[in-house]
């Protein structure tokens, strides 16, 4: 893994960012830096403590889920895309595992540089912190039509399942 600033034109490309002013996310840009990360390398391991979170400029990473003892991949995620909130807000475990499918260029934000600059009720620290609920709440409610269509299609199956064993039954009478 390979560390160094982040150029401030970097910021200006980053959705996550967009409503910040050129000040504000010069500010952003002092609490950061980038980081490299060669192909098949890990940012980090499900378990792991959160000590920041991470913005996508180049590359590629999937994301892993152990479940039941069993690596399952969730998704790849590319330029732009934030990882790692959810931990960093929530100050818990890492719930996942990044590893990087190509080379790949990262912005990280570290947890205590973050709070030092709410300590300071720095204005840009609160917009991002409300962009990234506005990420949060996107992806919760994804998940939310997504269970829902797996339980309409389960059920769908579940109706169609008991149908045809019905019509199959040799106590149907035709």
């Amino acid at each position: 893994m390979f560390i160094m600033s982040v150029n401030m034109k970097l910021l200006t490309d980053i959705p996550l960012l967009r409503d910040l002013t050129k000040e504000e996310r010069k500010q952003i840009a002092e609490i950061t830096e980038e980081i490299t990360l060669s192909k098949n390398s890990f940012l980090f391991r499900q378990g792991d403590e959160a000590d920041s979170f991470y913005i996508i400029l180049e590359g590629e990473v999937e994301v892993i889920k152990v479940f039941s003892e069993k690596e399952q991949k969730l998704v790849n995620m590319s330029k732009g895309a934030i990882i790692g909130e959810m931990a960093f807000l929530t100050e818990t475990r890492r719930t996942g595992t990044i590893r990087a499918t190509e080379q790949t260029k990262l912005i990280k934000i570290s947890k205590d540089k973050f709070k030092k600059l709410m300590q300071e009720e720095n204005i840009a620290v609160y917009k991002l912190v409300y962009r990234i609920s506005q990420i949060l709440s996107f992806r919760l409610a994804r998940i939310s039509e997504q269970f829902v269509d797996q339980f309409k299609t389960d059920k769908t199956a579940k109706r169609s399942e008991e149908h045809t064993s019905e019509l199959q039954s040799p106590y149907v009478i035709s």
